[in-house]
């Protein structure tokens, strides 16, 4: 949601027949749906995740035909704006990993993802236009394992990040466990979510949906 333009940005993808895209498109109440041309060169053709981070959006890695991608990339809308290559990820290439953004201290959240062998990865960086990238070493020591298609938003009311799902090789299913991290006590925890008689409330799932509802 680019809450600059009040417009959706919507960046590639796995169209019919497998073919990943390339396309950016934009999507307003008064406009509607607009293919977006623009002047530099871009990303490229990819499956990909994106924050929004107050005045432009970001896009890292992801992965096309060849495999996963390290490269990092912001786009800014508008007639003097475009796409710009950062960059590229410390982590290497990776894809399916969880991208947040953290509104309060304007920094990007980015937690485990596929590997370019294949593994699923637990290792949690930030990244923000002053500092760069960041490596974070939770003070907890449980934590979430290894995972792809985990699904982050973040709690703009009580300033936390929230993971929920994904998979990882080796498990009979996905995961259904509610984490929550803390930055200002650099730790996670686990709010796994359970009925009252021990029932889970929601199935396990992976490459989901899920939007923090600000008001």
């Amino acid at each position: 949601w680019d809450s600059v333009n009040n417009q959706v940005l919507l960046y590639g993808g796995v169209g019919a027949n497998n073919r990943y895209l390339g396309d950016l498109w934009s999507y307003s109440t008064s406009a509607g749906w607009t293919l977006l041309q623009c002047s530099n060169n871009g990303p490229g053709a990819r499956s990909a995740n994106a924050v929004w981070d107050g005045q432009e959006m970001l896009l890292l890695g992801g992965v096309n035909r060849r495999g996963p991608l390290a490269d990092f990339w912001s786009y800014t809308p508008g007639n003097n704006g475009g796409w710009q290559r950062l960059s590229d990820s410390p982590m290497g290439a990776r894809a399916y990993q969880t991208l947040v953004w953290d509104s309060d201290d304007g920094r990007l959240y980015v937690f485990g993802g596929l590997d370019a062998n294949g593994i699923q990865q637990n290792d949690f960086w930030s990244y923000s236009k002053s500092s760069g990238w960041s490596a974070i070493q939770p003070a907890t020591t449980d934590n979430p394992l290894g995972r792809q298609q985990g699904i982050g938003v973040w709690d703009s009311t009580n300033h936390v990040m929230y993971l929920l799902g994904g998979w990882q090789d080796g498990q009979p299913s996905p995961f259904y466990g509610l984490w929550v991290f803390d930055p200002h006590q650099n730790a996670w925890a686990l709010l796994t979510p359970l009925d009252n008689s021990g029932i889970r409330i929601i199935p396990e799932r992976t490459a989901s949906a899920m939007v923090w509802d600000t008001t």
